[in-house]
């Protein structure tokens, strides 16, 4: 069986966000959404959901990045309150709300 741990996490957030306020944390190798692929310090560090349709047009979200955008669509669109993409590494500053690691996404 070949499952999407992406859509998984996603599908997990979005059914818990049923019952209580919550913001989806998706790790990765990057530090988040890239304006340069090859750059991974040119994070873009807010995105609102109707945003990304513009970004997919620039080939700024392409390839790989597709199918966790969708899954961070999806999440948006099914009651999750915002999602954070960032670098696994740098969780525990994620954690803390005073500084901003990654690309928080939401839906306005």
């Amino acid at each position: 069986l070949n499952t999407n741990a992406d859509t998984i996490a996603s599908e997990i957030a979005i059914e818990l966000s049923k019952s209580r306020k919550l913001t989806f944390i998706y790790c990765f190798e990057k530090n988040g959404l890239l304006n340069n692929p090859e750059d991974n310090n040119s994070v873009i560090h807010f995105v609102k959901l109707h945003e990304i349709k513009q970004l997919k047009e620039k080939q700024i979200i392409t390839g790989g990045m597709l199918p966790k955008i969708d899954n961070i669509i999806n999440a948006l669109n099914n009651g999750v309150e915002k999602v954070i993409l960032c670098n696994a590494n740098t969780l525990s500053s994620v954690l803390n709300e005073n500084v901003i690691f990654g690309t928080t996404f939401t839906k306005d």
